[in-house]
């Protein structure tokens, strides 16, 4: 009897505990300073100025773009598609033009990303994001 009581304890407690990416709570600006390794130029720390908007959820799935300098001081764009794992604290992303992220959703108002892309121009990158207030 006490394993049981103490069992449905245990389920109250973890289905009582909500996923940290609620659906909803994805769509706005997230702001992110980057640090990677590339191929051609090693080690490149503290890029700032990336900016993730998430414009449409829907059904555990995301969109949006993603707006960043590149190095010659250009700004630059690329749209994303994303999914949203069914416990809320994982993020996959495709970007449209290359490469893949996957995310931990760390707090309701901050996300760590994680990029690779193979190839000539491989790179390896965490990006962590806070939301813009």
């Amino acid at each position: 009897m006490r394993t049981s009581i103490f069992l449905c304890l245990v389920a109250v407690v973890f289905c009582a505990v909500p996923s940290f990416a609620e659906e909803s709570d994805l769509i706005g600006t997230w702001n992110g300073t980057t640090t990677e390794h590339t191929k051609s130029k090693g080690f490149i720390t503290g890029l700032g100025n990336t900016q993730w908007i998430v414009t449409e959820v829907k059904d555990g799935a995301f969109t949006g773009k993603k707006v960043w300098k590149h190095h010659t001081s250009e700004q630059r764009e690329e749209a994303f598609s994303g999914v949203i794992s069914a416990d809320g604290k994982k993020l996959y992303i495709a970007e449209h033009e290359d490469g893949v992220l996957i995310g931990d959703v760390m707090s309701p108002d901050r996300i760590m990303l994680y990029y690779m892309e193979s190839g000539k121009k491989a790179k390896a990158m965490r990006i962590e994001l806070t939301r813009q207030q």
